[in-house]
């Protein structure tokens, strides 16, 4: 299956930011490569633009044990992000295919607080700069992998 042969690799990429994970033993590796990708994004939050359209403040101690954000939310943001870098390789549209919608749907149907709605475009933006490096390495965005993305670039298909 064609997915598989870029898909798969890519999400083994979730491991150490960019470094490919050597095995997976029943999603924990991926558990904790999406809680590094999370504590590196709040670790940057004060990037990140809050209420009243002014900077985040920085992550506090208690986030730090606790992020705003849990791992099953980071894991569905950081998959949403190896899309949006596919879409981005093959020039594709991703920002208003993906990204702005999922943002939509977070602060719609999940009421996201501004802190997290800031939270999750650092870490989507994080993991999609790292994803994007592999396919860089790959080369070319091939016309299958181009139908692929666009088949599946839709936040919600």
């Amino acid at each position: 299956m064609q997915t598989a042969r870029w898909i798969l690799p890519l999400v083994a990429l979730l491991a150490g930011a960019g470094t490919v994970m050597a095995q997976s033993s029943g999603g924990a590796p991926q558990d904790d490569a999406v809680r590094k990708l999370l504590m590196i994004s709040l670790d940057n939050i004060q990037s990140g633009v809050c209420t009243g359209g002014r900077p985040c403040a920085p992550a506090s101690a208690e986030e730090k044990v606790t992020p705003p954000l849990s791992v099953p939310d980071a894991k569905s943001v950081v998959s949403r992000a190896v899309f949006s870098a596919a879409g981005e390789h093959c020039g594709l549209d991703w920002q208003r295919l993906n990204f702005l919608p999922m943002m939509s749907h977070w602060r719609a149907s999940k009421k996201a607080s501004d802190r997290q709605l800031a939270l999750i475009a650092i870490l989507h933006g994080y993991a999609q700069q790292q994803i994007k490096k592999n396919f860089v390495q790959r080369g070319a965005c091939t016309d299958a992998m181009r139908r692929d993305i666009e088949a599946r670039l839709a936040f919600g298909s």
